[in-house]
């Protein structure tokens, strides 16, 4: 059975707005995240958006910094100190962050992933702090994906679901 299921609607009509953010990508051990973790909390750095998976003996670890409404550079440029100062390897790239009234809202995640999902590759999709949602594509598609999800109503790829 093919489903074609319409998008929601969001924000009392508004709709969901798109910002681009940084994301830092990075591998460490327990003890390391956790040396991480602190390194920001003593600059005063924010945790915006984390998604962290273990993998066997260590953390992979997809991470936003600064203010959920605000990319500071300060904020980047601490991270990537804290990183650093630890010897952890790391990449930065960006991602698109989705902002709106989410909570509570059944299907939201599904509208923004069916939009894209036959059209680029999805590496990772996370929800941070107000319930802003992260997705992370290919830099060469995030423009791509922008026309996509600013699309009214937001186009949807065909599923098969049992």
């Amino acid at each position: 059975m093919i489903h074609r299921k319409r998008p929601i609607q969001i924000s009392g009509g508004s709709g969901p707005r798109f910002f681009i953010r940084t994301q830092f990508n990075f591998s460490a051990t327990p003890r390391t995240y956790a040396c991480f973790l602190s390194g920001l909390a003593d600059r005063n750095v924010s945790i915006t958006g984390i998604l962290e998976t273990a993998i066997g003996r260590r953390r992979r670890v997809r991470v936003v910094v600064s203010q959920p409404n605000v990319e500071r550079r300060r904020d980047l440029v601490k991270t990537r100190n804290v990183l650093k100062n630890l010897g952890i390897p790391f990449r930065e790239k960006k991602v698109i962050q989705a902002r709106g009234d989410f909570s509570g809202i059944p299907g939201v995640i599904r509208t923004f992933n069916n939009a894209l999902y036959c059209k680029m590759r999805i590496s990772n999709e996370y929800i941070g702090e107000n319930t802003y949602i992260y997705f992370d594509v290919a830099n060469r598609n995030i423009s791509r994906a922008l026309r996509i999800l600013r699309m009214t109503p937001i186009p949807q790829c065909p599923t098969r679901c049992p």
